[in-house]
């Protein structure tokens, strides 16, 4: 019983974590691999923000989906987690620790 219960408060102590996907200019997830090129990055989209960027909790995390809810700044104090990372997966699937929004509840 006392193996569970240092367990149990292991886990409460982990970060919040947040999920976080590549997003082109109209805001559709794209592959991970158009935020990693830099060239891509650079090249100016809709209103002169970067045609493809990283977007930070909210829903919407399959290639071709509209991301919403989200923000395009990590929250202050998370763990940021990629959506195409098997941890990722997890959240999206609620795994353990599910929380709200693209975050993990830590």
């Amino acid at each position: 019983m006392l193996a569970v219960a240092a367990l149990l408060s292991l886990t409460a102590c982990e970060k919040k974590k947040q999920l976080q996907r590549c997003v082109d200019a109209s805001g559709n997830v794209v592959a991970d691999s158009q935020c990693e090129d830099k060239q891509r990055q650079d090249v100016a989209g809709i209103h002169g923000y970067p045609y493809y960027r990283w977007y930070y909790g909210g829903g919407g995390y399959a290639v071709g989906q509209p991301a919403t809810g989200g923000s395009f700044d990590p929250a202050p104090g998370v763990d940021v987690v990629r959506a195409s990372s098997p941890e990722g997966a997890a959240i999206i699937r609620g795994g353990f620790g599910q929380g709200f929004a693209g975050e993990a509840a830590g």
